[in-house]
């Protein structure tokens, strides 16, 4: 899916590994780029800001999120799609991914 989500970003490659996130940035040379939702979020990302620049010295970007996504996360996603709520899935996920979600679900 984040294939097909990104696939407009001419200046985004996306690459699989295998291991801690910041082994294989400090390999290509990469800066970290997280987002967070909220005060919760934002200690937890801190906290792996730390661990990583700790490990093998990689910046990390903390980016806020806009207010109007706010409430989707990973979980709000799954629990409306278990739940057959294809429009609130809709209208939180990347249309490129939600066709392939409705795909799948029709598969069902």
């Amino acid at each position: 899916m984040i294939l097909a989500a990104t696939s407009h970003l001419t200046n985004v490659q996306v690459v699989i590994g295998a291991g801690y996130t910041a082994d294989f940035a400090k390999k290509h040379g990469c800066t970290l780029i997280r987002g967070f939702r909220d005060d919760v979020d934002l200690a937890y990302e801190r906290d792996m800001a730390e661990f990583n620049f700790a490990r093998g010295g990689v910046e990390t970007d903390l980016l806020p999120t806009s207010p109007d996504l706010e409430r989707v996360s990973s979980t709000a996603v799954r629990e409306a799609y278990l739940a057959g709520d294809m429009e609130r899935v809709e209208s939180m996920v990347p249309p490129e991914c939600f066709e392939i979600l409705l795909a799948l679900r029709e598969k069902l």
